[in-house]
C-alpha cells in the first residue's frame, strides 16, 4: 500500500467542496493507495513530456496531478480541482 499526501492548496481545494463531493473525491484519491499506476482501475494515465507525473479523473468534474515515489510508497498529490481547471495548469 502506498501513503497518500496532498499539497496544502490541493488540501484547500477538496476541502472546499461540498459534503457529498468531498466524500466521493476523498474515497477516490484513497484508492491511490491501493494501486496509483494506470491500468488497474478507475481513470488515470501517465502525463507525456512530465517525468513521474500522472493524472486522475474523477466522476468526469474534478481531476488531480499527483506523483508516485515507488521507493519510499508515497503518493504526492500536487493539484486537485475541476478538470478544465487541472488541464489549464497541467
Amino acid at each position: 500500500m502506498f501513503a497518500v499526501l496532498l499539497h496544502p492548496k490541493a488540501d484547500k481545494a477538496l476541502n472546499d467542496l461540498s459534503d457529498e463531493d468531498c466524500l466521493q473525491c476523498s474515497a477516490e484519491l484513497h484508492l491511490l493507495s491501493i494501486n496509483p499506476f494506470p491500468g488497474y482501475g478507475g481513470d488515470k494515465e501517465k502525463l507525456e513530456g512530465r517525468k513521474n507525473k500522472y493524472r486522475l479523473h474523477i466522476s468526469r468534474t474534478y481531476s488531480a496531478i499527483y506523483e508516485i515515489d515507488k521507493e519510499k510508497k508515497l503518493v504526492y498529490v500536487l493539484a486537485f480541482g475541476t478538470i478544465g481547471d487541472i488541464h489549464k495548469i497541467y
